[in-house]
């Protein structure tokens, strides 16, 4: 996978900002992250950058940081809307360290971590999601990623299959993990769709239908 941006390795440790079961003094500061009070699955969804780290630039200079916000929004929505206790990495356009994005995960003992990205390549013609997990995935990840890859199919994406990658949010990740690059902002077509409101919450649907279907079996 080739990116533009970097970042993926950084070790800055920085105040992050939960969503949902987190206490917040005024100004958005964090107090303290809940732990779950009940038995029912916990998934942490992870949009990639913000803040001072926009990701990747679209062709009509959209940032990446924005598209995965929104969608990544949307696919906490959707798993609240199923009984499934859901975390946010961040709600707004903050910056927020990647060791801290995995260890607010591994805090709750998720039982799913799932980070969303969009990428970028000098072949403009590229284009298609992938799912990465871990080079020492369990299979329990594994069986959530291909969960996640058979939705993303059945709602139309066309796909570049499942890879392994030694990403630091999957790889600091104590539970299961995956990486979702929804698509390429260096492809004109694609770069069009993961801007569109409508087509955003269809990724998001998507991925929020394969985490339920996942987390069941």
């Amino acid at each position: 996978m080739m990116r533009t941006q970097v970042g993926w390795f950084t070790t800055q440790a920085v105040m992050f900002c939960v969503v949902l079961g987190v206490s917040l003094a005024p100004g958005g500061r964090v107090l303290a992250a809940a732990a779950p009070q009940h038995s029912r699955r916990v998934v942490v969804v992870d949009p990639g950058h913000g803040g001072k780290d926009p990701g990747t630039t679209g062709v009509t200079g959209d940032q990446e940081k924005n598209i995965t916000l929104a969608v990544g929004r949307e696919v906490a929505a959707y798993l609240a809307r199923h009984d499934i206790e859901t975390r946010l990495t961040r709600s707004t356009d903050r910056f927020v360290s990647l060791e801290a994005r995995a260890a607010l995960a591994n805090r709750l003992h998720a039982d799913l971590l799932v980070s969303i990205h969009a990428n970028s390549n000098p072949d403009h013609s590229i284009h298609g999601f992938t799912v990465f997990v871990a080079p020492s995935a369990s299979a329990r990840t594994q069986a959530l990623a291909r969960a996640e890859m058979k939705a993303l199919i059945a709602a139309g994406f066309p796909s570049r299959g499942i890879h392994r990658r030694p990403y630091r949010v999957l790889v600091d990740s104590q539970g299961p993990a995956t990486l979702i690059e929804l698509g390429f902002m260096s492809n004109p077509a694609e770069n069009a769709r993961l801007c569109n409101a409508a087509v955003q919450k269809r990724y998001a649907r998507a991925i929020g239908e394969g985490i339920v279907a996942g987390l069941k079996r």
